[in-house]
């Protein structure tokens, strides 16, 4: 809530690409203290928690290019969140600026795109979680709210809802119609359970 400035998920690894840019060969595989010079200070010196979060969500790769892959992955689903989050508490949010836009030079944190202007997925998370008209699941309230950031009026929109376990079998479908006011956001369905 109120205006959230220079945020964002902190390490934000750039495409294989990039990391073969800016990174010796002899040093390109596994991570090393090469690739920590090009983190931040602090709690951002290491890709320790982003690592971490890598692991844990999609397993450990075994590749740089399987890492640079499932980094895109993490990038996308860490900053997208971010930005639905403004969406659906505007206006109670009043703002936020991502911190930053790109980088000078070659790093791997804080960039939705790098030095060579190169995106990584953090970048089209952004763009998916500001497109004008959006569905945008809630995790504080386990609600999907529906975004409209344009200055259209929709009439009898449609919005199909379905939730899969981890096995991949659908428990629940349900489809939604509704209408939305310019500039404004409704919640639709509330989700069962937690």
């Amino acid at each position: 809530y109120g205006f959230n400035t220079e945020t964002g998920p902190g390490a934000q690894v750039p495409p294989v690409e990039s990391i073969r840019e800016m990174i010796p060969p002899e040093s390109l595989w596994p991570i090393n203290d090469t690739w920590e010079y090009h983190c931040g200070r602090n709690e951002f010196q290491t890709l320790n928690r982003y690592n971490t979060a890598m692991n844990e969500r999609f397993g450990k790769p075994a590749t740089l290019d399987e890492y640079c892959t499932k980094a895109q992955l993490l990038n996308y689903e860490s900053i997208r969140p971010m930005f639905e989050a403004f969406q659906a508490n505007r206006y109670d949010a009043t703002g936020i600026i991502q911190w930053m836009l790109n980088s000078s030079w070659p790093k791997l944190i804080w960039q939705l795109y790098g030095f060579d202007l190169l995106p990584n997925g953090a970048f089209y998370g952004t763009k998916k979680a500001l497109s004008p008209l959006q569905a945008i699941y809630d995790y504080g309230t386990n609600e999907i709210v529906v975004s409209n950031s344009s200055i259209k009026n929709f009439e009898d929109l449609k919005l199909g809802i379905r939730l899969f376990n981890l096995d991949m079998k659908e428990f629940l479908k349900e489809e939604v119609t509704f209408g939305l006011k310019e500039d404004d956001r409704k919640v639709v369905f509330k989700l069962p359970g937690n």
